[in-house]
């Protein structure tokens, strides 16, 4: 079955390092016991790896005993193959189109487990019950989620995205969006080109991946800034990333970030 895992930033899960494309067996699954343990809900990975800690999450593929947890979508196997790393942007695609596949309903969403998608331009989208899914594609649309462990996506340029729940994660891919994570551990991923991502809960983390993008956090929250170049061809290329903590001190709160030729720098809106 497909699953979810989140792990350590240096792939450990209780003092046992997975490596991706490997393969792991063991002889018995109990859930909170033994066994490879893992989630159907790509969000209910956020309850056991916080992504401010520097987490990464990877997709699984489960065999053998399977047992199941009951509380939420958490399983445990005897068998597991590790699979590709999910970006935060990508975890809550995994959310939403896990979420859609077992519901029928668009439009407004207002219960549990519901589902909303929004393609037009300049479209709304608003999903307010706990693990729904949001998610708007045309241009100016804008996607708010309200409900604990939702997911929310607004792809089109000048979109807008918010998730407000607790351990929810929202993600704009379009040039020019806005994002904002205001549940705790919540996580936010901006990768459109001028892109400006918020993290206003000490426990969320801001992504800013694409070009120019900025984050901002409260004191206590993580962003994380990509840094690229532009070669002599006009073609981009991806320096590297950093994460840092809104401390107050050498990062300030409610002040927006950018990496630029490897310095993390103040800039202004």
């Amino acid at each position: 079955m497909k699953a979810y895992k989140g792990f350590n930033r240096d792939m450990t899960c209780r003092d046992f390092k997975y490596e991706e494309g490997k393969e792991y067996t063991t002889p018995k699954a109990k859930c909170c016991s033994t066994g490879f343990h893992a989630c159907e809900y790509p969000l209910d990975c956020l309850d056991y790896y916080n992504p401010g800690n520097g987490s990464v999450y990877h997709e699984v593929e489960l065999d053998g005993d399977i047992d199941h947890d009951g509380c939420d979508t958490k399983v445990a196997a005897t068998k597991i193959k590790i699979g590709a790393q999910l970006s935060i942007a990508g975890l809550v695609k995994a959310a939403i189109d896990y979420t859609k596949k077992r519901i029928k309903r668009e439009a407004k969403a207002d219960e549990n487990h519901a589902a909303c998608s929004a393609t037009d331009d300049k479209s709304a989208c608003s999903a307010t019950g706990d693990n729904s899914a949001c998610s708007v594609t045309g241009d100016n649309s804008a996607c708010s989620v309200t409900g604990d462990k939702s997911a929310c996506s607004a792809t089109g340029y000048n979109s807008a995205c918010s998730a407000t729940g607790d351990k929810s994660a929202c993600s704009v891919t379009g040039d020019k969006s806005a994002c904002s994570a205001t549940g705790d551990n919540s996580a936010c991923s901006a990768t459109g080109d001028n892109s400006a991502c918020s993290a206003d809960n000490p426990t969320a983390i801001a992504v800013a991946w694409g070009f120019y993008s900025r984050a901002k956090g409260v004191i206590g929250a993580h962003i994380v800034l990509a840094d690229w170049r532009r070669d002599e061809n006009y073609n981009w290329h991806l320096r590297g990333a950093q994460m840092v903590r809104i401390d107050g001190k050498q990062y300030k709160a409610d002040t927006w970030y950018r990496m630029e030729d490897g310095k993390i720098v103040e800039v202004s809106v």
